[in-house]
Parts: C-alpha cells; structure tokens; sequence
C-alpha cells in the first residue's frame, strides 16, 4: 500500500510529477502512462479478482481507495480498491469506450450514446450530462475547473466541472477517438485525419496544427493519445509512424517508423518514449533524439499502450499474456 498526500486536486501538478492518485486515462494531464519514482516487485498472486463479465476497453481510474472503470455494454461500476467490493454502478445511454476522469468529488464519463456525464463519486448519481448527438470514445481531462473531452464528429469540447456547461469548442475536421493533453495552458490533440492540434486552454484558439500522411495521396490516422514530456508531444499513428514535435510551434523534432500497426499512446519516463505494435515490436526511443535506445519482440499484438513503473516497462498482448521489461535495456524480467 503506498501512502502519500492527497493533492489539492487530482488534476493539479506539473508535469512528471508524482501523485498518489491515477485519475485519468495515462496518470496525468500529460498522458505519461509513467510513475517512475514507484518500485514493483515480482507478482505473486491476486490480493482479489472481481469479473465484470464484460469487455474493459480502457483502464480504471483510481484515487481515495476507490477504483472507476468503464464497462463496453455502458456501465461505469466504482469499485472497493481493497476489497474489489462494487460500490455503486451508472448506466449509461451507449458503449463506454474509456477511462473516467476522477475530479473534485465527481467522475465524468464519456459514452457512444452521445454523452458526456458528471456523477457523483460517493454513490454515482447524474450531477449533469452534455448531449453531443454523436459517440464520445475519448477519455475525458480534469485542469483546474474545466473537463476536455473530444467527440467523433472533430469538436473538441471544454466544459465547466461543476455545470457541465460548454465554455468552449473547436472543430479539427476529423474523427476523435483519442484523449486530450493538457500542459502548462495547452490542449493537444490527435485525430483520425492525420492532425495533432495544439489549442489555448482557455479559450480554444489555435496556436499551431500540423498534418501527416501515410503518403502523396493518403493522410494518416492517430487513434493513440498525445503524450508530452513538458518539452516534446510524442504520438503513434496507425501506420507506425512515431513523431516528436516541439511542444512549443509544433515542429517535427524526430520521426521513426515502427513498421506495424500502433493504437497504443506512448508511454513517456527516464528520458524514454516507449511504443508498442500490432507485429509484437516494442522499442524505445531517446525523447530529445529519437535515437533507437532498444527493441525487443514479444510472440503476440500489442493493442494497448505501454506502462512505466519504477524500471519496468509494462505491456500485455492480445493473446492473454503480460510483460515487465527493463526500461533500460527491453530484457524481460517476467
């Protein structure tokens, strides 16, 4: 059991740092995937299972021993993290397809229904709902007092945590399955037309946009979340292609083609960007360089995103089975 602090806000904090509560999909704002500072030893065996009985797209979210997950057939179900013991359910009007984003005593849940919903922590009860008219796959971001979301239409929404009313939208002209990044008064954003999009925060406005293609004649899609190191905005494209641009005007710093499908957002610590493919190829890259750090093959797809614990590098395939690997060096530990 860790002990730390409870923050001010599981939204607050700057980038990197370390906080005892994992309230949105990637740990942060920043969508790391990364808690370096934690040490893990072997695995032993479950201190409880629960089943769900349904599929889990995305993650739980976890803060004050409680656990949130959404479930695909529409239910986000709060868990007992101690015991695993259900503590309420919420249905909602379509599929959830992401992780709840934990915030100032309420969860916000994104729906295929065309909803995005505020509930209650303590018992799940609807404090406000946003109608769309189209799916929401993207997990939502907790920042101070405003909650961005995107929708699979291309508008990128900033809602007010408390009302649930829209403060702003931006149009990107794409699909959105993926999660916003929020750093230091920044909103990035991928989307399955090739874009990642940096916006004011405050506001909405555009403060750069850049545009990729699979080819002269074909754009690329992102279906992973952007991730930042505070410097750099790393994101993985179905394609493979892996690009790091300048957080600050968007310029391509470095770009590597894994050579297979990536859906999984890249996990981002020790001055390493790590991603994993559909061909069971996993590498990591110098963030500042893109120099090829190490790579190593796994016999299985890796749909999901890579994790940073301590010095473990973490990753599951498809076919049912889960890694820990050196950050350092790709040797499997287990």
């Amino acid at each position: 059991t860790l002990r730390h602090p409870k923050p001010a806000h599981p939204g607050a904090g700057a980038a990197g740092s370390e906080q005892p509560c994992w309230p949105f999909f990637g740990g942060s704002p920043q969508r790391t995937l990364a808690r370096p500072s934690i040490q893990l030893g072997l695995p032993r065996h479950p201190s409880w299972v629960r089943g769900m009985h349904d599929l889990m797209e995305y993650p739980p979210s976890y803060c004050d021993g409680r656990l949130y997950v959404d479930l695909e057939r529409g239910l986000t179900v709060a868990l007992d993290a101690r015991t695993g013991r259900i503590l309420w359910r919420h249905r909602a009007p379509g599929f959830t397809a992401s992780t709840p984003a934990i915030g100032d005593g309420l969860v916000v849940v994104s729906s295929h229904g065309g909803t995005v919903s505020a509930l209650r922590s303590s018992d799940g009860a609807l404090l406000w709902q946003l109608k769309t008219g189209v799916p929401v796959e993207s997990s939502p971001v907790i920042v101070g007092n405003s909650v961005y979301v995107g929708a699979s239409d291309g508008r990128l929404f900033s809602l007010d945590e408390h009302t649930g009313k829209v403060q702003w939208t931006y149009d990107v002209a794409g699909r959105i399955s993926s999660s916003p990044s929020v750093l230091r008064g920044r909103v990035y954003i991928t989307t399955y037309s090739g874009g990642i999009f940096c916006l004011h925060a405050g506001n909405g406005t555009r403060i750069w946009s850049r545009f990729f293609g699979r080819n002269a004649f074909e754009g690329d899609s992102f279906y992973s979340s952007a991730s930042t190191d505070g410097v750099r905005v790393f994101a993985a494209s179905k394609s493979g292609l892996v690009v790091a641009l300048s957080a600050a005007d968007g310029h391509t710093i470095w770009s590597s083609d894994m050579g297979g499908s990536v859906y999984g957002t890249p996990s981002v610590a020790h001055g390493l960007v790590n991603v994993a493919d559909l061909s069971g190829d996993v590498r990591a890259y110098r963030a500042g360089t893109g120099a090829e750090v190490w790579s190593a093959h796994v016999p299985g797809r890796v749909l999901g995103p890579t994790l940073v614990v301590g010095d473990l590098l973490f990753f599951s395939t498809l076919e049912g089975e889960s890694y820990a690997a050196r950050t350092s060096s790709g040797r499997i530990v287990w």
